[in-house]
C-alpha cells in the first residue's frame, strides 16, 4: 500500500528496526518513487542482510505495531478433512510469515464445519506484523494440509469473553469495511469517549480514512467531539449527559444552601474511567451548552441558583452584623452560632451562600470576613503603600488598632489572592488594583 521514496523514513516489522531508503529498483531499473503493486528492490541504510527475517514487513515509521494475535473472519475450506476444533493449533501463513498458534472461535460454537466460516481470535507464539485487511492461510499442525483461511479485521485486540454481543457486532462492522461503521462501532464500546489517537488506532483505519469517516460522523450527528478534541458516540455522550444531570439534580435537592457539588466528588460519581483530562472535557461540554457550571471548586446545574425562606434570610442577615462589626477580628463559627442562637452548621451553611452572593469572602476552612471590612482593609493597604512604599505587619497593626495575629492573618489572605506580595516583612502591592 502507498508509495516509497529514496530517502523515507522506514521501519521493519516485527523486529522494529528503523532505516532510511538508500536507493529503489523495479526490474533492475533504479525509480526515485516505487508504488503499490510494484516490484521492488529496497537499499536500506545501516540493516545487514542478516538481522531480516522471513516475514518481515516494511512500514513507514509507528504504522504497524509488532503483534501476536489478531481477530479475523476464517474461512474453512469445503475440502477441508474434518472440522476445525476451537483452540486448534494451526500454521498460519501472513505474507511471507509463518506463525505458530492457536484459532479461537469468538461465538458460541466449538467447531467449525468444512465450507463454514466464523469470527476468530488468532494467538500466535511469536510476534508478527499485520494489518487491518491484511488475508491469510491456515495449514493443519500436522499434517501440513492446507485448510482455510481469511482476512485481519484487527490487530492487538484484547481478550475477548466467548460469545460476547458487542465483540460479534463489532466485527461485522468492520466486516462491512464502511471506515463510518468502523468508527462508530468503536465509540460505541467507549464508555468515556477517546482520544482521535486511540480511536484511529482501534478502528483499524489510516488517518485520512478516520477523518473523512469522522466528518460524516460528525456531520450527520452520530459523533461528537468535546474540548480538547476527545470523540464520543452520541449515544454514549447523552447517557452520560443524563447521568450529570441527575448527580446534580439529586446534591440540589439533599443539600439546598450549597452552591454546587465538589468537582471531584462529581467526578467519581460520574462512573470509573472518568479520570481528569475526561473530566475537564466533559465539563467543558457542558458549559458550553450551560447544562452545568462551575464555581471555584463546585459544579452546579446551569439554573440552580440558592433560595433562602424569610427565615433564612433574616438568619443571614443577622450572621451579616457580626461579621461587620468584628471588622478585622473575625469572630469563629461557634462564636457566631453563639450569638445568632443558630447551629454552626446553619451558620457554615448560611456563609457559603452569602460567599455566594458576594456579601462574605472566605480566607480558609473557617476564616471569613465581611466583604465590606476586606475593601476597606484593602484601601488601608494601598494608602499605606502609597506613603512609605510598603507596608509591614506591624504598621498594619497599628493601623487597623488590632493585634499581631490578626493584621498577619488580613495579610497573608491579600497574599494568597494576589493583592500584595512580600519580600522579607515587607509587602508591596502585586499590581494596581482598581
Amino acid at each position: 500500500a502507498g508509495t516509497l521514496r529514496v530517502g523515507d523514513a522506514v521501519e521493519i516489522v516485527p523486529q522494529q528496526m528503523t532505516s532510511r531508503v538508500r536507493g529503489l529498483q523495479t526490474h533492475g531499473a533504479k525509480v526515485a518513487l516505487a508504488e503499490a503493486g510494484s516490484r521492488v528492490a529496497v537499499n536500506l541504510a545501516n540493516v545487514d542482510t542478516e538481522t531480516l527475517e522471513r516475514g518481515a514487513q516494511l512500514a513507514a515509521p509507528g504504522t504497524i505495531a509488532p503483534t501476536t494475535t489478531f481477530d479475523a473472519l476464517l474461512r474453512l475450506l469445503p475440502t477441508a478433512p474434518k472440522p476445525l476444533q476451537d483452540r486448534s493449533r494451526v500454521r498460519l501463513h501472513l505474507g511471507t510469515a509463518e506463525i505458530l498458534g492457536r484459532v479461537r472461535f469468538l461465538d458460541a460454537r466449538n467447531e467449525l464445519e468444512p465450507g463454514g466460516q466464523a469470527y476468530v481470535q488468532f494467538r500466535g507464539e511469536t510476534e508478527f506484523a499485520g494489518a487491518r485487511g491484511d488475508r491469510f492461510v491456515i495449514r493443519a499442525y500436522s499434517p501440513m494440509l492446507t485448510i482455510g483461511g481469511g482476512v485481519i479485521l484487527q490487530t492487538t485486540p484484547a481478550r475477548h469473553r466467548k460469545a460476547d454481543p458487542a465483540v460479534l457486532a463489532a466485527l461485522a462492522a468492520k466486516e462491512r469495511g464502511a471506515p463510518e461503521d468502523l468508527v462508530e462501532t468503536f465509540l460505541q464500546r467507549c464508555p468515556v469517549g477517546a482520544t482521535r489517537q486511540d480511536a484511529v488506532a482501534g478502528s483499524g483505519l489510516a488517518n485520512a480514512d478516520f477523518d473523512r469517516a469522522v466528518d460524516v460522523l460528525l456531520n450527520a450527528g452520530q459523533v461528537v467531539a468535546t474540548p480538547g478534541d476527545r470523540l464520543f458516540h452520541a449515544a454514549v455522550l447523552s447517557a452520560l449527559t443524563d447521568r450529570a444531570r441527575t448527580l446534580l439534580s439529586h446534591y440540589h435537592e439533599q443539600f439546598p444552601l450549597r452552591s454546587g457539588m465538589p468537582k471531584e466528588e462529581f467526578r467519581a460519581a460520574l462512573g470509573k474511567g472518568v479520570e481528569a483530562r475526561v473530566f475537564a472535557s466533559l465539563l467543558g461540554y457542558w458549559q458550553d451548552r450551560k447544562i452545568t457550571a462551575t464555581e471555584s471548586a463546585t459544579v452546579r446545574q446551569a439554573d440552580f441558583q440558592v433560595e433562602l425562606n424569610a427565615r433564612q434570610e433574616s438568619l443571614l442577615q443577622r450572621i451579616e452584623d457580626v461579621y461587620r462589626a468584628g471588622g478585622i477580628a473575625p469572630p469563629t463559627i461557634e462564636e457566631v452560632s453563639k450569638d445568632v442562637k443558630a447551629p454552626p452548621d446553619a451558620v457554615t451553611a448560611l456563609l457559603r451562600v452569602g460567599v455566594q452572593r458576594q456579601r462574605f469572602v472566605r480566607a480558609s476552612d473557617s476564616v471569613y470576613y465581611h466583604a465590606d471590612t476586606i475593601q476597606a482593609l484593602q484601601q488601608m493597604v494601598r494608602e499605606e503603600v502609597a506613603r512609605h512604599g510598603s507596608v509591614t505587619v506591624g504598621a498594619f497593626r497599628d493601623l487597623t488598632q488590632t493585634n499581631r495575629k490578626f493584621a498577619l492573618q488580613a495579610l497573608e489572605y491579600f497574599d494568597s489572592i494576589r493583592f500584595t506580595r512580600r519580600a522579607g516583612d515587607e509587602r508591596t502591592l502585586f499590581a494596581l488594583l482598581p
